[in-house]
C-alpha cells in the first residue's frame, strides 16, 4: 500500500510526497489535509513530489475533481504556485497536456527533478515571506 505526506514545516512552502497508490480512506485524509492548508487563509506555494507515485483510482480522480470544483476560489486565492516533480518524460508530457486542457486555478510547472522544483519555488517563497 502506498502513502502520502503533506509537510508544511517550511511554510509558506508545502511539500506533498506521493509513494505508490493509496486506498480511498487515505485519499480522503489527503483531501482533508489539503483543505486544512486552505483553512489557514494564508498564501502558500506547493511542491508535489510524484516521482514514486501510483495511479489514483477512477473514484479518487473523481473526488479530486469534486474537491477542486468545490474549493476552486479558495485554491486560486491562497495557492500562489505549484510545481509537480515527475521523473518520466512520458508522464510529464501527459500531465502538461492535461493541465493545458483543464488548467489549475494557480500557476504551475511540471519538472523532472526536485532541485528544479525547489529553484522555481524559492522565488515565489521569497515573495510570500517578504
Amino acid at each position: 500500500m502506498g502513502s502520502f505526506t503533506v509537510d508544511s514545516e517550511a511554510w509558506p512552502l508545502v511539500r506533498v510526497t506521493y509513494v505508490g497508490a493509496v486506498d480511498d480512506a487515505a485519499f480522503e485524509r489527503y483531501l482533508d489535509e489539503q483543505a486544512a492548508l486552505l483553512d489557514r487563509r494564508a498564501p502558500y506555494v506547493i511542491l508535489f513530489d510524484a516521482r514514486r507515485s501510483g495511479m489514483p483510482s477512477a473514484k479518487q480522480r473523481q473526488r479530486m475533481a469534486e474537491y477542486m470544483r468545490d474549493r476552486n476560489a479558495e485554491i486560486a486565492r491562497y495557492c500562489k504556485k505549484g510545481v509537480f516533480v515527475i521523473s518520466s518524460p512520458l508522464i510529464r508530457g501527459a500531465l502538461t497536456a492535461i493541465l493545458w486542457l483543464q488548467p489549475l486555478p494557480f500557476p504551475h510547472d511540471v519538472v523532472a527533478t526536485l532541485d528544479e522544483a525547489e529553484r522555481i519555488l524559492a522565488v515565489e517563497r521569497e515573495r510570500l515571506s517578504a
